[in-house]
């Protein structure tokens, strides 16, 4: 919460208030601190086996042949992770791009699904129908690619670096 404010005067000077971009450059803002947290605590838990191993190879040998794939899970998981967060965000869209998609050329605003869903709430009136199908479509593109990383993501871990020693 606390780059919102900065974000938003940052946006309003340079006119990007209520656009798609706007939204994109303020998602990795918002998801870099969690990632850069996992990963260092990833990093920082690998065993020594596994930098002494490197130490036969040359800096860029180091990182293709031994910390690229034993990574592979963690960064898996962590854009998995940060794409949620990132996908179910509603405080900076509901700030940063207020006012509603309109279909034209060059667009003009900018409105995600989360924010739509908030227009079927109204002040006396829910409407549960439409409630629920945007929570459907909000939920559906990430459950479908938790379920395509599945696999790749528990099949990882240190046992990815057997095959090196």
């Amino acid at each position: 919460m606390s780059y919102v404010v900065p974000l938003y005067i940052w946006f309003s000077r340079v006119d990007l208030l209520n656009t798609w971009w706007a939204l994109m450059l303020a998602s990795p803002i918002f998801t870099a601190t969690f990632a850069v947290w996992a990963m260092h605590g990833f990093y920082i838990d690998m065993p020594k086996a596994y930098e002494e191993l490197a130490d036969l190879f040359n800096i860029r040998g180091k990182m293709t042949r031994i910390i690229m794939p034993l990574s592979r899970p963690a960064l898996l998981s962590v854009f998995l992770v940060s794409l949620i967060f990132a996908w179910h965000l509603l405080v900076y869209p509901l700030i940063l791009a207020s006012t509603p998609y309109n279909f034209s050329f060059p667009p003009v605003g900018a409105q995600t699904v989360t924010i739509y869903a908030l227009t079927a709430i109204e002040q006396s009136i829910i409407r549960w129908g439409l409630l629920a199908a945007m929570a459907l479509v909000a939920a559906l593109p990430v459950m479908v690619l938790a379920l395509a990383f599945l696999y790749m993501v528990s099949k990882g871990g240190y046992s990815l670096g057997l095959k090196f020693l």
